[in-house]
C-alpha cells in the first residue's frame, strides 16, 4: 500500500502494455471485437488521482475523497457498428450478473462531437469505468 497526502491508493488491477486486466483473468475475450476494433486501458496514476480530488474539492465539494473516483481503472472500446456496442455492454451485464465485478452505473454521454456509453463498476475494491465509442 502507497501514502501519498494521506490519500491511500491501492490498484489491485495488472495492466501492462495495455493488456486488458479484463482479458488476463478471463472475463472478457478480446477476440470477441470485431475487425478494426481496438480496446486500450490504463490504471490512473496516484498524481492524476490526487489532481482530480483536488479539482473537486476545489470546486467545492469538500467531501470527495479516493473512494468517490470513479475511474482508477480505465478502459475504452472503439468499434465500428452499434451491434458491437451492445454484444460488449451484454457482456458486462454477464459479468455482473456472474458476480465478476458489480456495474455501478450505466450511461450514454453526448458532449458537442464526444459520444460514448460509460459504464462504471467496481472490482476486486477498485473502481473502474469502461467507455465505449463507435466511430
Amino acid at each position: 500500500m502507497k501514502k501519498n497526502n494521506s490519500l491511500q491508493i491501492t490498484p489491485k488491477l495488472d495492466i501492462t502494455n495495455q493488456k486488458s486486466d479484463l482479458a488476463k483473468r478471463g472475463l472478457f475475450d478480446l477476440s470477441k471485437l470485431e475487425k478494426g476494433s481496438t480496446f486500450e486501458s490504463r490504471i490512473k496514476t496516484e498524481e492524476a488521482t490526487i489532481k482530480k480530488i483536488a479539482l473537486h474539492r476545489l470546486r467545492g465539494n469538500k467531501n470527495y475523497n479516493i473512494e468517490d473516483v470513479n475511474d482508477i481503472y480505465g478502459g475504452r472500446f472503439i468499434i465500428k457498428t452499434p451491434e458491437q456496442k451492445n454484444k460488449i455492454i451484454q457482456e458486462f451485464h454477464n459479468l455482473d450478473k456472474t458476480g465478476a465485478l458489480k456495474i455501478l452505473k450505466e450511461e450514454q454521454v453526448d458532449k458537442g462531437t464526444y459520444h460514448a456509453y460509460h459504464i462504471d463498476f467496481i472490482k476486486d475494491e477498485v473502481r473502474g469505468e469502461i467507455l465505449i465509442q463507435l466511430t
